[in-house]
Formats: C-alpha cells, sequence, structure tokens
C-alpha cells in the first residue's frame, strides 16, 4: 500500500502491476483489497506467476554477469511489456521495497517522453535495517518512513530503470532485472533510488 501510494502521488503512476511468484504471507484478494484504498489508481491487476525465482550467477548483476537464470522476474518483465505496456507511457521496474525519488521538478514519465530510446536507468543506495524513526511506530510491519541510513562506506550499487516499450523497435531487446539490454542509456541524474533492505523479509 505504501509503495503504491509513494509512486501515484509522486510520479502521478494510475496502473499498479503485482507479479505474485505463490507468495504465503498474503492472498491475492487482501494485496487487491489492499491497493484499492489508495486514491487516483485506475487499474489495479495482480498477475499469478507461480514460478520459482531461479539462480542467478556471479556477479549477480550487472553488464558482465556470465549466465542470467532469474527466469521469475524477467519472464514477468517480458511479460509485461509485450501483454500489458505497449499502449502505455510507460512503466517503472521497482520492487515493493524500491522507492525512485524525483531530485528536480520532473516526475518519471515527464523524463520518459523526453528520452529518444524510451529509456531511463535509476541508480541510488541500498537503506539499511537501522529503525531511524524510532518516535514512530515500534511494532507492526515495517514501514518506508522508518528508514533513511545507508552506510557511509558504501556509495551507489543499486541500480533500476524506467521503460517505454512503444518506442523500442527491436523485439530482441530484452528487460532483466537491472538492466535493459540491447539498448545504451545512462542512469539519469534528475533521479535516485533506495533499496529499504528492511521492507522485505528474505525474498530468497
Amino acid at each position: 500500500h505504501d509503495w503504491a501510494k509513494y509512486y501515484q502521488v509522486i510520479h502521478d503512476v494510475d496502473t499498479v502491476f503485482v507479479y505474485d511468484n505463490k507468495s504465503s504471507h498474503y492472498s491475492k484478494e487482501e494485496i487487491l483489497q489492499s491497493l484499492t484504498k489508495v486514491e487516483g489508481l485506475k487499474n489495479i491487476i495482480i498477475v499469478a506467476w507461480d514460478y520459482k525465482y531461479g539462480p542467478q550467477g556471479k556477479p549477480w548483476t550487472g553488464p558482465n554477469t556470465p549466465w542470467d537464470s532469474d527466469f521469475c522476474q524477467i519472464g514477468a518483465l517480458q511479460h509485461m511489456r509485450f501483454r500489458f505496456s505497449l499502449q502505455s507511457k510507460g512503466f517503472i521496474n521497482a520492487d515493493i521495497d524500491e522507492l525512485i525519488t524525483p531530485l528536480t521538478e520532473i516526475n518519471l514519465f515527464e523524463a520518459l517522453e523526453q528520452s529518444p530510446q524510451g529509456v531511463i536507468g535509476v541508480e541510488g543506495n541500498t537503506i539499511e535495517g537501522h529503525k531511524s524513526n524510532f518516535n514512530q511506530e515500534s511494532a507492526g510491519i515495517p514501514h518506508f518512513y522508518h528508514f533513511w541510513e545507508r552506510k557511509t562506506s558504501i556509495s551507489g550499487g543499486t541500480r533500476k530503470w524506467i521503460g517505454a516499450p512503444y518506442k523500442w523497435q527491436d523485439e530482441n531487446i530484452q528487460t532483466t532485472a537491472h538492466w535493459v539490454r540491447g539498448i545504451s542509456y545512462q542512469a539519469d541524474p534528475r533521479f535516485s533510488i533506495g533499496h529499504f533492505r528492511s521492507i522485505n523479509d528474505g525474498w530468497k
């Protein structure tokens, strides 16, 4: 709910897709019920994606990954591209523990419309699990606003992308978890991404 509300308010998202690969904490109905409380959303789609995540090579991300078998997520992104997004302005590739922050007065879709290649890269940092906001809720599920610290010894390391597949002319372009392969693009300095490691509970 917090994740969807953030992207609706900050980036004017009107549609949310959740690919559910047999999660056990919540039913699909509970996820849908929670998301319907977010004002401004026109469409909410929960896709049953009943696949294991798949093993990853080392290094597990980046252009030099020797092999890439995280077929659950890559398959979902390709499904999203061809089944749902070809008539849209684009889509944001962000997990539920990732928030993309605008650093200027422009949102992701406005920036994407300006991109001739139809891809925007974003880079940022891991947000550590130290609960800084101790005056807020001390029990219950964690929220994004509980956390805002990162290790000073570590900078960067989190990378995602936003794409407009209607601009892509080559069907061989491949969407992966952290890169769009087959298109040359750079990280956009107008945005940063935070990976809030304490929002998930060990997805691997």
